[in-house]
């Protein structure tokens, strides 16, 4: 009896759990249009800035032209043709500010919706995790509500699969680099701490599986853990995203991976989180935002036929031209066969008391089933599609995928008429079966490597690692090749190559401890460190003609102060002497600067 009421309770647990992940998607979608609904009032507002400035510069050029004629010719006519034209650009002005306010009211009433939507989501969330729980679990989630701070910026638009990143401008090539290796791991100094954050790492770094015997108490527990992530980035909003993923990073992915073997969690729910990460490092790493990505058609397949023809309507503007497909990349294979008519199944369903419609809602309910489970087995460790699945929107990747459908399978416009929801019904369920399946799929671990988000994470990472630490090799080789004239020179091309060796060993330092990286299965390709032997060779002449220097510095600040004696003289002399005989210690470009201050100081001295 106890195993009847822990298994309805798991039923009933699963249904709440799906019932929560609808919400999830509903709100989404939702927060996507008001999202498309502000950028386009944004484009509106910018719009008519742009106008007042106009307006503004031409009235400052009129009172000006105004003044000067009028001081210069004494004459009435210009001064008040002036006036007037600064009156009428004032009306216009006032016009265009009346109607760039009411935009901006409506921008903000947008806004409030999003975030009272968001609001709601997060509470109820939050409230499920706390009131729903079993007698065998002490979860982490009853310990507390998550505490966030309300937000008061709008989130612009990145994609349309929700959650996007706003991206911040970076002042100096320098802060980028740093800026964008923060991304990859960030540094202790440089993560903003928050209720929140501080409540789901705890709550991640203590869920411990062993403590309990129940599978469905642990994955009940584990996928409400995930959930609360993913509200809590809705909440933080685009503003604070970025911080927030920061925060939560290594305790998100060491308890991803701590969670794995169990095979409890929801693998959808996994990929959602992991996309996130993903994004958020596409949105401010340059070098990924070039990645070219196969198109759809690639990963879809009829079956039998072999390679499907290319749908024409596969691109769009959402995304940047493909150039090269990949050969290597096995399609999924669809097998659809068109519904045959036969009186005789009519007449023994009739006899049979059974209703035809629910009959054919049953098949293709397995059906859906059936092609759900092969999309998750077929996206399961799937690196390619998870690239796909990055770089594209999700409301774009399903349309193209409806697309291939309906060119493929020309006899679902035929028999559509007859199916519950019509021709669009039947698409949209079968490209949202497809969707599903390759969500949960790529969000499944392949011992004994991690799911295929978390190794195109982990691919991402070391690229974003390689770049930077080529950027910093670019930038020291190029600091390396520069003359240095005299010393206040030399001193400043010396720090900025230890300030650029200084940010190297910091990335080099952050790679050793990423856990992105460490949880790499063997086999992975390395991360290259590029050889800085010229950079530092040049760096450790810098300082040694830096030494020489100072002391050539002291001896020309004594010959100019003091009379010198003869013995003096001399001793300075030979001191000069044996600094010209450190120049091996020197490169070659750092001879001529050396041999040209002893030069100078040694005139002074005689």
């Amino acid at each position: 009896s106890e195993n009847y009421m822990l298994a309805d309770k798991h039923k009933i647990e699963k249904e709440q759990n799906a019932q929560l992940r609808n919400q999830v998607a509903q709100l989404l979608q939702l927060e996507q249009e008001q999202k498309m609904q502000i950028q386009q009032r944004d484009s509106t507002i910018k719009t008519l800035q742009a106008k007042i400035n106009s307006i503004e510069s031409q009235r400052n050029e009129a009172l000006h032209s105004s003044e000067v004629r009028s001081t210069i010719r004494s004459e009435p006519m210009p001064a008040v043709s002036s006036v007037l034209r600064t009156t009428g650009d004032g009306m216009d002005s006032s016009a265009v500010s009346k109607k760039l306010e009411e935009e901006l009211k409506k921008r903000d009433a947008l806004i409030e919706r999003l975030h009272e939507e968001n609001e709601k989501l997060f509470d109820r969330l939050t409230e499920k995790a706390s009131s729903v729980s079993s007698p065998q679990l002490s979860s982490p989630l009853s310990k507390g509500s998550v505490n966030v701070q309300p937000r008061d910026m709008a989130r612009n638009d990145n994609n349309n699969k929700g959650l996007p990143v706003d991206v911040a401008p970076l002042p100096l090539s320098a802060d980028k680099t740093e800026g964008t290796v923060a991304l990859v791991k960030s540094s202790s100094e440089k993560i903003k701490t928050t209720p929140a954050g501080e409540y789901l790492t705890a709550a991640l770094n203590d869920f411990n599986p062993e403590q309990y015997d129940n599978l469905a108490v642990i994955s009940d527990g584990a996928n409400k853990l995930l959930m609360l992530v993913l509200a809590a980035v809705i909440k933080a909003g685009a503003s604070r995203e970025h911080e927030i993923l920061a925060e939560i990073r290594d305790a998100v992915f060491a308890f991803i991976r701590k969670m794995e073997p169990t095979r409890v969690m929801d693998t959808m729910l996994v990929s959602r989180v992991r996309i996130l990460y993903i994004r958020s490092l596409l949105a401010r790493s340059p070098e990924l935002q070039s990645i070219m990505v196969s198109p759809v058609e690639c990963f879809l397949e009829k079956s039998n036929t072999g390679r499907s023809r290319s749908s024409s309507r596969g691109s769009s503007p959402a995304r940047s031209p493909v150039h090269y497909v990949d050969e290597k990349i096995q399609g999924f294979k669809i097998n659809l066969k068109p519904e045959k008519k036969s009186k005789l199944s009519s007449v023994v369903l009739r006899m049979r008391g059974i209703d035809q419609d629910t009959w054919r809602h049953q098949v293709t309910g397995g059906k859906l089933r059936e092609i759900q489970e092969e999309a998750k087995s077929f996206a399961t460790g799937n690196k390619a599609l998870a690239a796909l699945f990055v770089h594209t929107p999700a409301g774009e990747l399903q349309r193209q995928i409806r697309s291939w459908l309906a060119e493929n399978f020309e006899f679902l416009s035929v028999t559509g008429d007859d199916a519950s929801g019509g021709t669009t019904g039947q698409l949209e369920l079968l490209s949202t079966a497809i969707m599903d399946g390759w969500m949960a799929g790529l969000g499944g671990a392949v011992p004994p490597s991690t799911d295929a988000l978390g190794q195109l994470l982990s691919e991402y990472a070391k690229r974003v690692y390689n770049s930077q630490l080529q950027h910093l090799k670019d930038i020291a080789g190029t600091l390396a090749t520069e003359d240095a004239e005299d010393a206040s020179q030399v001193s400043k091309l010396r720090s900025a190559l230890e300030s650029v060796d200084h940010r190297r060993r910091k990335v080099l330092q952050q790679m050793r401890s990423d856990v992105a990286l460490l949880t790499l299965e063997e086999g992975g390709s390395p991360i290259r460190n590029p050889s800085t032997a010229a950079e530092d060779a040049r760096l450790a002449s810098l300082i040694s003609l830096d030494g020489i220097l100072n002391q050539v510095k002291d001896a020309v600040r004594q010959s100019s102060v003091n009379t010198l004696s003869r013995s003096k003289k001399k001793a300075m002399l030979t001191s000069l002497d044996e600094l010209a005989e450190r120049m091996p210690s020197l490169l070659d470009i750092d001879h001529p600067c050396a041999q040209r201050q002893i030069a100078d100081a040694r005139r002074m001295v005689e």
